[in-house]
């Protein structure tokens, strides 16, 4: 006689393996090649191989809606660099009604996969974050700072040079540009009490989320163990209301960023990432976020027994170390 356990369990089993498996509409859409053959197939921009290379972004559930977006590499029509081109748009699954407008797209940049049932169009700016293209301007990032740095208390300072960066981007969501500064000579005879930062960091946020941060950062900046130096915060600057944007500063420099002042260009995929974010022709965002953590230097943690051997021969030989005492533990 089998248990009433033991069948509700399988029951419970064969009701959630329904879930092991996407189904094929589902999964189509994040597939390259999927996309890369819909594109080439129904829309004549993507064809006579102009479409090199298609990596799907994200797929994600919000309400009743699948949001998809891609980011597509496609050859110049002058021969030149290829261009970066960023698509989002809406799954529908099987069922749902598709809008006449959406099948049948007119405007230019929007398309239709009817295969994938994949409405698409380019992405031509971030809804979320309307102030992000001014923040990677050099030009418009130097006004907004020179008014920043004053209001802060460091003087009417000259920008001479001025370098963003875009280090993380999350679409609609949240960026963080840090941006390097030079400064002249010039500036208000006030403002040799306090030397500028040679780093500032933007944050344009989605919402009131900025707002939520710039509160708890000048609470943290207000209190003993910040102005003592007991603890490493990073000076909060400003918070722009209109545009949703938190400055902040950098923590304490050490000798060897001081030594290395001015010498720092955008590089591999931040100069990318900052390139994008001016002409959004090109993706902002990392296909595969970078979470991975620089391999430990320290030594291997040891055993409950090698810590057992090591205090018994300790413990036999006075005055001699144990052999794991010399070595880090690791954190």
């Amino acid at each position: 006689m089998t248990h009433p356990a033991t069948a509700e369990g399988r029951d419970l089993q064969a009701s959630l393996d329904a879930f092991a498996t996407l189904p094929e509409w589902l999964a189509s859409t994040m597939r390259p090649e999927r996309i890369e053959q819909s594109l080439r197939e129904h829309v004549p921009a993507f064809g006579d191989g102009r479409l090199l290379a298609c990596m799907p972004q994200r797929l994600r559930a919000k309400g009743d809606q699948w949001i998809a977006r891609y980011a597509l590499t496609v050859a110049a029509q002058d021969g030149g660099e290829p261009d970066e081109v960023v698509l989002v748009g809406q799954l529908y699954a099987p069922g749902v009604d598709v809008p006449a407008d959406v099948s049948a797209p007119q405007e230019e940049g929007s398309y239709w996969l009817p295969d994938l049932r994949l409405a698409l169009h380019v992405e031509t700016a971030d809804p979320g974050l309307p102030a992000l293209p001014s923040l990677v301007e050099p030009e418009a990032a130097s006004r907004m700072l020179s008014d920043v740095l004053r209001d802060a208390g460091y003087g009417d300072v000259d920008i001479t040079e001025c370098r963003p960066e875009v280090v993380r981007y999350k679409p609609g969501s949240r960026c963080t540009v840090v941006v390097g500064l030079e400064y002249g000579q010039g500036g208000a005879p006030g403002a040799a009490d306090r030397t500028p930062p040679d780093l500032v960091v933007l944050k344009p946020h989605q919402g009131d989320k900025g707002a939520t941060a710039w509160e708890a950062m000048k609470a943290l900046w207000e209190r003993p163990v910040a102005q003592e130096g007991t603890v490493r915060l990073a000076e909060p600057l400003a918070f722009l209301p209109d545009e949703r944007i938190l400055v902040q500063g950098p923590l304490a420099r050490t000798a060897r960023s001081r030594s290395s002042r001015g010498r720092r260009s955008p590089t591999g995929a931040t100069a990318r990432w900052t390139t994008c974010a001016r002409s959004w022709r090109r993706p902002v965002t990392p296909s595969r976020p970078c979470t991975r953590r620089a391999p430990s230097t320290a030594a291997p943690r040891p055993s409950k027994a090698s810590w057992r051997r090591c205090a018994r021969s300790s413990s036999a030989s006075p005055g001699r170390s144990p052999r794991w005492a010399a070595r880090p533990r690791p954190c």
